[in-house]
């Protein structure tokens, strides 16, 4: 009997912005998590210059907003993996631009292990128009996730009520820790009625 291959997209799926999918009811829609609009998830604004954070898988996605156009963008991204217990561990990190009705407009995945990847995101943009950025972290069996920065270079605007990151840095999964005790306590580990028998 032939094997007849599954898509892997349903035609009506936008993989790009740019007219991709903008027949697709809203009933055909409803399937994916992913293909509801960004409106259902809670959005944090950027902030002008480089924003910082950590997160991890349990976290699930963080979104992002802010103003694009009209001309060009550049969005600067950054990802160090967290590792395990101090030791480095290949992770990816996933960068989704969407417009505010949550069709793709770019994407990027940033493979970090044991330093700071890199990666972008850029276009054009006619009209001034709202952007969601969604920062996915890999799942698995053991919790994942890392450091990284977004950054918005061009033609944007931000939200003045967008928290200062600055002082953000990698969180530090070591279990010993240079010049910190590994016990710390107030009182004996043994009780004098324990040590007179």
């Amino acid at each position: 009997m032939p094997l007849h291959p599954v898509p892997l997209v349903r035609p009506s799926t936008p993989l790009v912005a740019g007219g991709a999918g903008k027949g697709a009811g809203s009933a055909e829609r409803q399937g994916s998590p992913s293909d509801h609009p960004p409106a259902q998830r809670q959005l944090l604004p950027l902030a002008a210059g480089v924003n910082k954070g950590n997160i991890v898988s349990s976290d699930g996605t963080r979104s992002y907003f802010f103003w694009a156009g009209p001309g060009h963008i550049r969005v600067e991204l950054a990802f160090k993996e967290m590792g395990v217990f101090g030791a480095p561990l290949r992770q990816a990190l996933s960068f989704d631009l969407l417009d505010d009705r949550g069709q793709i407009l770019g994407h990027t995945s940033i493979i970090s292990e044991n330093g700071l990847a890199r990666g972008e995101i850029s276009g054009g943009f006619e009209h001034r128009q709202k952007l969601i950025l969604a920062v996915k972290p890999q799942t698995g069996l053991i919790q994942m996730g890392g450091y990284y920065e977004v950054g918005v270079i061009g033609s944007a605007d931000f939200d003045k009520s967008a928290p200062d990151t600055s002082k953000v840095v990698p969180k530090d999964t070591r279990l010993v820790k240079p010049g910190v005790p590994l016990i710390t306590h107030s009182q004996p580990l043994v009780g004098r009625s324990e040590l007179v028998r």
